[in-house]
């Protein structure tokens, strides 16, 4: 499913006056997790490259960023499986397709012209 087939999807479900708001919360999550990767990258901690990488692919499910989701998937699985090198190389794709997400999320709202702050609409 499409990013945008996905979040018209969750406007259906939760009214658009919550999409933009859980847009700006999604994107709060992606940079704490893009921070945890990049500092987990830095020490090669694997455990918490598995542990900032599982709650991407949820996120990345709702929203319909199936190419970020698959990427955290990778990352959680190296990660646990202790491969160091496979792991090191699926969180640099993995940072590469959240950055894509995020570019794309804010791009969405910019066309369809959503904002949780109602004096900028």
């Amino acid at each position: 499913m499409s990013m945008q087939r996905a979040l018209a999807r969750l406007q259906e479900d939760v009214g658009e006056d919550i999409l933009p708001m859980i847009i700006e919360r999604t994107l709060s999550e992606m940079q704490l997790r893009d921070t945890q990767l990049r500092n987990a990258l830095l020490t090669q901690d694997l455990a918490a490259l598995a542990d900032a990488a599982h709650p991407l692919k949820s996120v990345a499910l709702t929203m319909g960023l199936l190419d970020l989701g698959e990427a955290a998937e990778r990352t959680e699985s190296c990660s646990r499986a202790a491969q160091l090198s496979p792991s090191i190389s699926a969180t640099q794709d993995l940072l590469t397709k959240l950055a894509s997400g995020e570019q794309a999320l804010r791009a969405f709202t910019a066309e369809a012209d959503l904002s949780t702050n109602p004096d900028e609409g």
